[in-house]
């Protein structure tokens, strides 16, 4: 672990958490974990968890459980081409991710900031679409 990035990480997130703007609900340390909760218009909110390495500032954030949607997965590919640093990403179980590693020693507020905007930016954008193939033929039926 990357003691001073950590610390950073958890100094300007508490400090976004503290501002009623910022759209940060919570931030802190949760098992041993770091990460914030921010508040999104597509559903209540999403958390964003952080691994402060000595290389890089790795993130990740729950997006959609296990969809079998190739056309959704080709919409997934597309936003990887054309996003950063934010990208689709599989668990094992295959349960959907955004994800993404930005170099430690480029880590300041505002890359901090450019990591949680465009994790909140690709939520917006792809789980209408997620709960759109969780649910096939109910959009239509209205």
């Amino acid at each position: 672990m990357n003691r001073p990035l950590w610390d950073f990480v958890t100094t300007t997130t508490s400090a976004w958490a503290t501002d009623p703007e910022s759209g940060i609900v919570w931030a802190g340390e949760l098992e041993g974990r770091l990460g914030v909760r921010i508040v999104q218009d597509c559903r209540e909110a999403t958390t964003i968890w952080f691994d402060c390495g000595e290389i890089t500032l790795r993130f990740e954030a729950y997006l959609f459980g296990r969809l079998d949607d190739p056309t959704l997965h080709r919409r997934f590919l597309k936003f990887n081409h054309t996003s950063w640093p934010a990208l689709v990403s599989f668990d094992r179980r295959d349960d959907i991710y955004l994800t993404g590693r930005v170099p430690a020693g480029s880590v300041d507020q505002d890359m901090l900031g450019v990591v949680v905007g465009a994790v909140h930016d690709g939520v917006e954008r792809l789980f209408h679409q997620c709960v759109k193939a969780a649910r096939p033929g109910r959009e239509r039926s209205r």
